[in-house]
């Protein structure tokens, strides 16, 4: 049988081993004495007889020597690896006889009995031509071959993860099943499955180390960005779909898990070096650069130390969508006066003019006209540096030969782009995480705390919008373009809506000039959203997490494992984020599960498991989610898997979702606790129909009691004009078509539930054919979304005897609120996806995937935005072949997407399908520990975006070279 918890493991045909026989490896490659103190806590071992054990590990097939080969003592924690030569030698506290069991990625693996002392072993490998079953632990949070997961779960081992089209290893994961990958910046990509994904995507959560990798103001991981470095990856693991039951709240749609390298499996020394182009029809031809260090080493049997530090600097893809958020078909201002462009930040400012007011002239002389402010292109208020600096440190000490005591910190400072409600231009936001864990073989202890700080960064949108204000404030703005427009001008052409703009304009701050670049400075360093851009985030968040598997301590008769979790967030953004303009926000939550399994009949072919899990947090009702599933396997060699398994999951609000209070010019958001809306009291400013700016004060309870539907809005906008068509005044329109308008009666938000069935298949036919298929489908109950609403700043929603509510809406007095809401009825997706991959003869491998989705909304309120923003269908092809001729190798792979509806609080619009092509070929030189991979992302320049409002993503071409010590 497997061992029920895994410990450390390094590439996955060494993994499908140790899981059956319960060893780690060690490796000896680089000894240095580094700290006086570190090496008297590992000289801390039992004085023993030392057992020397020699000899060299080749390939079968040329002879070459296989260097970084591992060696482990089977069943113990002992082991070392082969040097530049293929050579070992090393001393073992054992009497013969033991075993050795040998091992290199792309090869089988062997085993030699040791039977006397100073033995020599002359070893041959040979490689792997066929499929073999991957090993994973965090479908169930014990170790097993995925074929007998009960769940869809997918896994890149470190050979897998090497032979990567992409230029980096976390782009990759586009390719796996299921998987949809938003590109939102060079150096941040979002990773999703089973849809309503988002670019801030609070449904998928993303671990390394044990530790959640999501800063925890924006309860999202950044991609990558303060993530795993290049060289010190070992493994993923993504599990599709529902999954609180083990690992609790927003493991609703997947996790993925990034696993690092152990010192003792990895020591020495690796180096990495990338270079290449990003080229863009907006941006150009752009250099990037990558460099990464990575050093461990085993200071005695008992202690190890490793350190990473990884660089990246580039160009942004630049965002150049022009067209008119309210006519997507229309590109460029043209003669629209109220033109709103996609990346253009600043005319969100509009007002409606009544004409007739300003010229003192009888109703209906000249009308009204909605009148919007100039913005400025997103790429004239970002310089589009893209950059990355992060590092790691971590010290092993092996307390026992299964128990081991982990510290570590992990940090990342730089620049990104970053699109939510607004566009965002993060400037040294950075992330630290400190951990210290205890791990045996049957449990473990862990706790850490995470630290994020959002630096210099800047809302783009209102950084326009201040811009504008600062140089010219919107009530003298407007009145000149009223007067312009009016004629009341000389030498300005009257009812000339762009000479109008043009007087308005005149002497505006214009980009490139030191005046411009001044003030941007200066507003990027306020953090007042009504007089600067800049935010501030310095939330942190305190994780305790333990885990027992029980199932030794019960006689192996079942598995049974417990754990639960406590986690307490900080919520500090100076109110400039959340509404903690009286001081930071403490939100707590703790949850607690247990499972069992166990197999019946013959081999234990049926295998049944269950689990359950209680969470409570403090703003929230506590919930329960259970989970079952069964897997039968059939073959002789159980090669063929049917599984079914019942899900549930849930998601409390994200802590924005709870208590943000924000204005992002086209709309407030406000989060959904009852505390949030008590807390909330603000000034907002309103254009009357004399064009004066004046301000209104608005409470939470206003917003939440005194507000109407925004499809109400829109339908009494429509109905009223159409009145004043047939001849009526404003005023009376309005009055006449006043039962149009709707209050909304929105809730407090809650948590949120899905419920998920899902049936697969896997299987490997003839050892060469391996196929993995599965159906889901998903309900979710309280479905969390955004919903407007529209509050009348002035007037009552309620009045039916003078409609104030109804005059504001008709005047234009009222501000948008974007609230988080449970839809009251059902949402349900379903999916498809299936995975083929086929080993051709001398190494060649064919593979492909497919997956299907689709969801509804049933009679959900019209007004929510449920954005489901995912493909209905999709593939990924590839070919290729990991040594085709003395260390040469290739990879080419072709991904396409259908196209998709996005929906956000940012805009809504279609996502056009693509087709994406990647090629990456590389050599090993013999010998030597070096390695070069050269390719190109996108090698046609495809030009394609995933989301509305993001950059288009163009080719990026690079060469890398590596140096690893234990390649």
């Amino acid at each position: 049988m497997y061992l029920r918890h895994k410990t450390t493991y390094s590439e996955n045909d060494v993994n499908k081993f140790i899981i059956k026989n319960g060893v780690m490896i060690r490796k000896t490659t680089l000894r240095l004495s580094i700290v006086v103190l570190l090496m008297l806590l590992g000289n801390v071992i039992f004085a023993q007889k030392e057992t020397i054990v020699s000899g060299t590990v080749r390939d079968a097939e040329s002879g070459e020597p296989l260097a970084g080969a591992t060696i482990i003592v089977k069943g113990k924690v002992l082991g070392t690896s082969t040097d530049l030569d293929g050579n070992f030698n090393f001393g073992i506290t054992l009497p013969p006889p033991f075993v050795l069991v040998f091992s290199s990625v792309g090869y089988e693996i062997r085993e030699y009995e040791v039977i006397r002392e100073n033995q020599v072993l002359n070893v041959n490998l040979r490689p792997q031509a066929l499929i073999e079953p991957e090993v994973v632990v965090y479908g169930s949070r014990l170790e097993e071959t995925v074929m007998q997961s009960p769940i869809s779960i997918q896994k890149r081992d470190l050979s897998t993860i090497r032979h990567m089209t992409t230029p980096d290893f976390y782009s990759g994961i586009a390719e796996i099943k299921d998987v949809q990958m938003l590109n939102n910046s060079l150096v941040y990509n979002t990773v999703n499955a089973r849809g309503f994904s988002s670019i801030g995507n609070t449904r998928f959560v993303q671990v390394i180390d044990g530790m959640d990798n999501s800063p925890p103001g924006l309860n999202f991981a950044i991609g990558n960005f303060a993530g795993v470095s290049e060289l010190d990856i070992a493994e993923i693991e993504l599990v599709h779909g529902a999954a609180s039951a083990l690992y609790g709240p927003s493991a609703f749609n997947g996790i993925l898990f990034m696993n690092t390298k152990n010192p003792f499996d990895y020591e020495g020394l690796s180096v990495s070096l990338q270079n290449g182009i990003t080229v863009q029809e907006a941006a150009g031809t752009n250099t990037f650069i990558k460099a990464g260090v990575r050093y461990a080493e085993v200071v005695n049997d008992n202690f190890g130390i490793k350190f990473n530090l990884e660089a990246i600097k580039g160009t942004e893809w630049f965002a150049t969508d022009y067209r008119d958020m309210a006519n997507s078909l229309s590109d460029g201002r043209g003669m629209n006066p109220d033109y709103d462009g996609v990346n253009v930040y600043g005319d969100e400012i509009v007002t409606t003019l009544d004409l007739d007011a300003i010229s003192g002239q009888p109703d209906g002389t000249f009308g009204s006209i909605r009148v919007a402010r100039t913005g400025y292109n997103e790429e004239n208020l970002t310089n589009n540096d893209a950059q990355v600096l992060k590092g790691d440190i971590s010290m092993h000490y092996r307390m026992t030969e299964t128990v081991s005591l982990i510290g570590s910190y992990r940090a990342a400072i730089g620049n990104t782009l970053f699109q939510g409600a607004n566009r965002y231009a993060f400037r040294d936001i950075s992330m630290q995480q400190v951990k210290l864990e205890l791990k045996g073989e049957n449990f473990f202890l862990r706790g850490y705390n995470t630290y994020e700080n959002s630096g210099k960064s800047y809302d783009m949108r209102f950084l326009g919008w201040n811009l504008n204000n600062a140089w010219k404030d919107n009530t003298t703005w407007f009145q000149e373009y009223a007067g312009a427009y009016l004629g009341g001008i000389t030498g300005v052409p009257s009812f000339d809506h762009d000479a109008a703009r043009t007087f308005a304009d005149r002497n505006r701050l214009n980009p490139n000039t030191p005046e411009f670049d001044q003030m941007v400075d200066s507003l990027t360093n306020i953090a007042d959203l009504t007089r600067g851009a800049k935010f501030l985030d310095k939330t942190s968040m305190f994780h305790l997490e333990a885990m027992y598997d029980l199932s030794q301590d019960l006689g192996n008769v079942v598995e049974f494992l417990i754990g639960g979790n406590f986690r307490s967030f900080r919520l500090n953004s100076e109110g400039t984020l959340f509404n903690d303009a009286d001081g930071p926000i403490r939100v707590n939550e703790f949850g607690t599960y247990a499972q069992v399994g166990k197999g019946f009949g013959d081999e234990e072919r049926l295998k049944l498991n269950a689990s359950i899990r209680y969470d409570k947090n403090n703003n929230f009702d506590g919930q329960f989610t259970p989970r079952a599933s069964v897997v039968y396997s059939m073959g002789a060699y159980k090669q063929h898997n049917l599984r079914a398994s019942y899900q549930t999951g849930f998601r409390n609000p994200e802590t924005q979702a709870q208590y943000i209070a924000l204005n992002i010019g086209v709309a407030n958001l406000l989060g959904g606790v009852s505390d949030n809306a008590v807390r909330y009291n603000v000034q907002l400013p309103y254009i009357d129909n004399m064009g004066m700016q004046q301000f209104a004060s608005v409470t939470g309870m206003d917003v939440y009691d005194n507000s109407y539907t925004a499809g109400s809005v829109q339908a009494f906008s429509a109905a009223v004009g159409d009145s004043i068509a047939i001849g009526y005044d404003p005023l009376t329109a309005a009055v006449v078509n006043a039962g149009v308008l709707q209050q909304a009666n929105i809730d407090y938000v809650k948590p949120e539930r899905v419920t998920s069935y899902e049936f697969g298949y896997r299987g490997i036919i003839n050892k060469r054919f391996f196929v993995d298929m599965n159906y889901h489908f998903s309900q979710y109950t309280n479905f969390i979304a955004p919903i407007n609403v529209v509050h009348p700043l002035l007037g009552d929603v309620t009045d039916v005897t003078t409609f104030t509510g109804v005059q504001d809406i008709a005047a234009g007095r009222t501000s948008i609120y974007q609230l988080y809401s449970n839809a009251s009825e059902k949402v349900t997706s379903r999916g498809f996806s299936i995975q083929i991959d086929y080993a051709l003869q001398q190494g060649f491998r064919l593979g492909g995937n497919y997956t299907y989705a689709d969801f509804d909304l049933g009679n959900a309120n019209p007004d929510l935005v449920p954005g489901f923003n995912t493909p209905e269908h999709r593939y990924t092809l590839s070919f290729g072949n990991r040594n085709i001729y003395k260390g040469f190798g290739f990879n080419i792979s072709h991904r396409w997407s259908d196209e998709y509806l996005w929906q956000s609080a940012f805009g809504t619009g279609r996502i056009d399908g693509f087709n994406i092509t990647n090629l990456q070929m590389t050599y090993e030189i013999p010998n030597t520990a070096v390695r070069i991979k050269a390719g190109g992302s996108n090698i046609f320049q495809n030009e394609y975006r995933t989301a509305f409002g993001t950059p288009l993503i163009g080719a990026q071409y690079f060469i890398t070279l590596t140096y690893n010590e234990f390649l």
